[in-house]
């Protein structure tokens, strides 16, 4: 082939595919302060590098070709299958440098570390997290999850549930099958329909379901303040559902594990703050008075069926161990964090609150649920209440670091010490009065 600008294009393409086929070996001795396990090398490796290697075999049948229209026909085909490569590798490698400058305040370790303790239960790798602009959309293949910039905040990190569900998702395919059969025969698929949604934006359904099961109220606060916009709460479309109904399956999953809680102790433990959020979410549509469709909404029993697909088939059946305990390891650890705080708060007797972690047992998950907890009762207190909270994980993450590898504590305007103490606390208890 003698098409001098179509070989130039190629011997470029296949220099930027270069930079991408063995990661490990070029670019994981760039990053000094980025710690990253050598198996998450290796699997990008095999996920990232591989995709780039399959891609550049392609170049030589190209260049090989005698029909200039075959071969610019062939090269327009290989570069549409570079753009999703590239464009998460940028995010992969901008989001590492960002983080080896600790321009992300390192709030990605304290991620990496909440996903790393999800991944014990559902046998999923940890996947590297990222600073990013938006949610996944399509698949990630180097299992990439993003903390949304630029909202780089405590408040923010129980959003990683969500896309560490669309890696579960992905990672475990065959495990979702069964779901994908029945769910395709409800009658919530008739109003999916109506509000254009497909079956990929059901796996978008899905792990919400997941993040509410793993993380517990503290996905949803998160959801519900700050990602879900009530000016489009139901405009939905065929990659993504509408904001109404993705809180709706979410507070569908805390409602179920609300009543499949221990039968013995007699009680809901999420019910106070299911209640709060419910009318906060409804608060929020009618301040902002969205447009409502004129077909008919997806009705609360599809919602229902929809949610006991997925539990049994899928949560119930391969993850039971990953659901949020409402128990002393949980939420219960989470209410007696935030009692505490409400405390200092109410007495406002410093500005520096206290809380700290002194038990291998304390989880980041009950941090990131005490502090919305806390949150929900002192709104006009959220700046004390997030560096406290920060703090605490910070110093969780560090305990599992070597002293050579532990990044320094974060500097804030306020920090928690203090250890709460082990005794019943329900919800109402803890509630700020």
């Amino acid at each position: 082939m003698n098409e001098a600008i179509l070989l130039a294009r190629l011997d470029a393409l296949e220099r930027d595919l270069r930079l991408l086929r063995e990661l490990k070996r070029d670019w994981s001795g760039r990053f000094k302060n980025v710690r990253l396990a050598e198996s998450l090398w290796l699997d990008l490796d095999e996920t990232i590098g591989g995709a780039a290697r399959a891609i550049a075999k392609n170049i030589p049948d190209i260049r090989s070709m005698n029909d200039p229209q075959a071969a610019w026909a062939a090269y327009a085909e290989l570069c549409e299958k570079t753009q999703p490569l590239f464009r998460e590798s940028f995010e992969l490698i901008g989001g590492l440098a960002f983080r080896d400058m600790d321009l992300d305040v390192r709030i990605c370790s304290v991620a990496d570390e909440l996903i790393q303790k999800c991944a014990l239960y559902t046998g999923v790798s940890p996947a590297l997290t990222v600073p990013g602009y938006q949610e996944t959309m399509s698949r990630t293949m180097g299992r990439i999850i993003r903390v949304r910039f630029p909202e780089w905040t405590i408040w923010t990190l129980p959003l990683t549930a969500y896309e560490y569900g669309k890696v579960v998702l992905e990672k475990e395919e065959d495990r979702f099958t069964k779901y994908r059969d029945e769910v395709a025969r409800l009658p919530v698929l008739v109003g999916m329909a109506v509000e254009n949604q497909s079956m990929a934006s059901v796996s978008d359904l899905v792990a919400e379901a997941f993040a509410t099961y793993v993380m517990g109220p503290a996905y949803v606060c998160s959801s519900i303040y700050l990602r879900l916009n009530p000016a489009l709460a139901y405009k939905g479309s065929g990659r993504s559902p509408s904001p109404d109904l993705r809180q709706r399956v979410s507070m569908a999953v805390l409602m179920r594990m609300n009543r499949e809680t221990d039968a013995q102790e007699g009680m809901r433990p999420y019910g106070d703050i299911i209640a709060r959020l419910q009318e906060t979410w409804r608060a929020m549509v009618a301040s902002a008075s969205p447009a409502r469709p004129e077909a008919p909404q997806v009705q609360d029993a599809d919602i229902e069926s929809f949610v006991d697909i997925v539990w049994n088939t899928t949560f119930k059946a391969f993850y039971r161990a990953a659901r949020y305990s409402h128990a002393e390891d949980g939420w219960k650890a989470a209410l007696r964090w935030s009692g505490g705080w409400q405390q200092q708060l109410k007495e406002n007797l410093r500005r520096n609150l206290e809380a700290e972690s002194d038990s291998d047992e304390d989880r980041l998950i009950d941090v990131l649920n005490a502090a919305w907890h806390c949150r929900l009762y002192y709104p006009d207190r959220i700046d004390e209440i997030g560096d406290g909270a920060l703090s605490l994980c910070n110093d969780m993450v560090n305990r599992g670091l070597t002293d050579d590898r532990a990044p320094q504590p974060l500097a804030a305007p306020s920090t928690l010490r203090g250890s709460p103490k082990r005794n019943r606390v329900s919800d109402r208890d803890a509630r700020g009065s």
